[in-house]
């Protein structure tokens, strides 16, 4: 996907524009949607990027927006942050925790400044090498809902290219 893709289909998930934010991307890969996210993002935000393979992205990417890699594996929640994080985005990398009730519990404690969340995943049941442990719009809601936050909405949704289900993008805060 170019970031211009990923850019479109997050367009309408980032809720306040006004002021400076600080995110985390979990699972970052490449970067591509990290710096769809930084494109969406009000000037002076900043972006932690987490993979547990290093990753080498651009310091500043979007309108000034800040990007520092950290290498973890971020189901562990152990890295290092000492801002308080106001988003969260997972760009198909839910779909590698097993127990995700217990990993969105253990997130919403560890960071318990989150206003919003950005989750992008395939909406499949059927389990590959790619996508061990699926999570449908359907699984997802009902394991959102059950959390802090008000409104769980489907923003934008496009073909896989796997052809394994659609992708879609959920929207929370």
């Amino acid at each position: 996907m170019k970031i211009q893709e990923a850019v479109n289909l997050l367009r309408n998930a980032v809720y306040n524009h006004d002021s400076s934010q600080i995110w985390l991307d979990l699972g970052c890969g490449t970067g591509t949607f990290t710096y769809a996210l930084a494109e969406l993002l009000p000037q002076t935000s900043k972006i932690y990027a987490v993979d547990q393979y290093p990753q080498h992205l651009q310091q500043v990417a979007g309108s000034n927006v800040a990007i520092e890699f950290i290498l973890s594996d971020f189901e562990s929640l152990d890295m290092v942050v000492d801002e308080s994080i106001t988003g969260i985005m997972m760009g198909n990398s839910l779909h590698y925790v097993r127990d995700k009730k217990r990993f969105i519990t253990e997130l919403l404690k560890r960071f318990p400044a989150i206003q919003q969340m950005i989750i992008i995943e395939y909406d499949t049941k059927a389990a590959n090498q790619r996508v061990p442990y699926p999570v449908t719009f359907l699984q997802l809601t009902e394991l959102l809902e059950k959390t802090k936050f008000m409104e769980v909405k489907k923003i934008a949704e496009r073909p896989s290219v796997y052809g394994q289900g659609n992708m879609y993008v959920v929207a929370v805060h």
